[in-house]
């Protein structure tokens, strides 16, 4: 109840007391103040005002609601909204700009797009959310103590560290055409990225909860890596196919004007496979659950100033692509460093378990996509085809690599049996077994 009334008086301020704000900026004693104020009252500003304070009220609802859902173990239904929210921007975003509706289009997209998001959550969680006579009450100071924690290192990932590469192209007059690829190379990647995997933070940290209990390390550490492995079976194949026609993608859909966009697309997206198979995010919530919050605050923190070093260094030289890699790099140091401070959790056979997944899966997706080194097809219907056949070939060759262990197999019919019948022809050994679950029986 308190979190809606913060948001409500929020999107208020959003809304309807930017005039107001631009006044108090306004009579700050040094002329920053007033360029604040000029910024605030801007009539471009104001025009999208509106779209902004939706998206920041349906998102924020959205968000609440999909970690109550991830906490009741909910994981397809997170997965499925969250894919099917992300296909719909990324669609619907191609339709928007070929009918010329420009930015303001774009912002009442992601506005309607996330009211369903929240509409979608909230239908399903009907029942619980009207339900009374809780009797449970959470201890306040451990929840303040990890919402703190979690505060610090959303400010991080979620604002921080686009936003300090984009004030460093703009310290070191990058120009305004440069830095609008920058910002839609990074909107591309980052949607590819999220595609399939949108809310698969918060079921890993609820599944992974559930596996700690009773400080079982050993059950703690088969779904940490089981988790990493789904994630990297759902989201690597798109990325490793965007990463391959990157240039053929951004021409495709943005027109000859956009083609620098390719070559900036590449490298965010080599970083951010780097960053996906290394499992960054699923060590992120390990952290919180085996109570090492601190550490993922410290390790952000640490990655941001990594982000401000290479920037400094990288940007004067190679401008956007500098940003990107600063960016990337730092991001990739960030997971690793995460991953170090987890090593004393994890039995010393799971990573190295989740290695040999990850070099063999990873091995059968760039095999199967290097024909389009040979073909460029820049018509979107014949990228679809060459999507198609990508898939094709990443199933006959996971067929004969066969990444999966007899143990996934073993997880997989524990929670997901008919999942486990269609992947059990790219498991090394495919004799039954019993399942086991990741969740702790009842």
């Amino acid at each position: 109840g308190i979190r809606l009334l913060v948001l409500l008086v929020s999107v208020a301020v959003i809304i309807f007391g930017m005039p107001v704000i631009a006044s108090i900026f306004a009579l700050l004693p040094f002329p920053e103040g007033k360029d604040i104020a000029n910024t605030l009252r801007s009539p471009a500003l104001l025009a999208h005002i509106t779209p902004i304070g939706i998206y920041v009220f349906g998102s924020s609802v959205g968000s609440l609601l999909t970690a109550v859902c991830a906490a009741l173990m909910r994981m397809r239904l997170v997965l499925i909204i969250g894919g099917l929210t992300q296909l719909a921007v990324l669609c619907l975003g191609f339709v928007v700009l070929q009918l010329g509706w420009g930015t303001n289009g774009m912002l009442w997209l992601f506005a309607i797009v996330s009211l369903l998001n929240a509409a979608a959550f909230a239908i399903w969680q009907a029942p619980l959310l009207l339900s009374r006579n809780a009797t449970f009450k959470q201890p306040l100071l451990p929840l303040l103590k990890l919402g703190i924690s979690a505060w610090l290192t959303n400010l991080v990932t979620g604002a921080l560290l686009k936003q300090i590469s984009i004030i460093l192209l703009g310290i070191f007059a990058v120009s305004l055409v440069d830095i609008g690829y920058f910002n839609l190379s990074f909107q591309l990647a980052d949607s590819a990225n999220m595609l399939l995997v949108a809310g698969f933070g918060g079921v890993a940290g609820s599944a992974l909860a559930a596996a700690f209990v009773g400080n079982n390390h050993e059950r703690f550490a088969r779904s940490w890596q089981a988790l990493i492995k789904v994630e990297t079976l759902l989201a690597a194949p798109g990325l490793v196919f965007c990463l391959f026609n990157a240039s053929n993608i951004a021409h495709a859909l943005y027109g000859s004007k956009f083609d620098a966009v390719g070559q900036l697309f590449t490298i965010f997206l080599f970083f951010n496979i780097l960053v996906r198979i290394a499992g960054t995010t699923i060590h992120q919530v390990a952290l919180y659950v085996v109570n090492k919050a601190r550490l993922v605050v410290l390790g952000q923190w640490l990655g941001m100033v990594i982000l401000v070093i290479l920037g400094v260094i990288l940007i004067p030289r190679f401008g956007p692509a500098g940003a990107l890699i600063a960016d990337g790099v730092a991001k990739a140091i960030t997971g690793f460093m995460l991953l170090f401070f987890l090593l004393n959790d994890l039995p010393r056979r799971y990573p190295l378990e989740l290695l040999g997944f990850t070099l063999r899966f990873m091995l059968a997706l760039v095999l199967a996509a290097l024909p389009s080194i040979l073909w460029h097809p820049n018509d979107r219907y014949l990228l679809i085809v060459s999507g198609v056949l990508f898939m094709l070939l990443c199933a006959l060759l996971l067929y004969l690599i066969k990444p999966l262990s007899e143990g996934d197999l073993e997880m997989l019919r524990g929670t997901n049996p008919t999942v486990a019948k269609y992947l059990r022809w790219f498991a090394r050994n495919r004799d039954k077994g019993p399942g086991i679950s990741l969740v702790r029986p009842k």
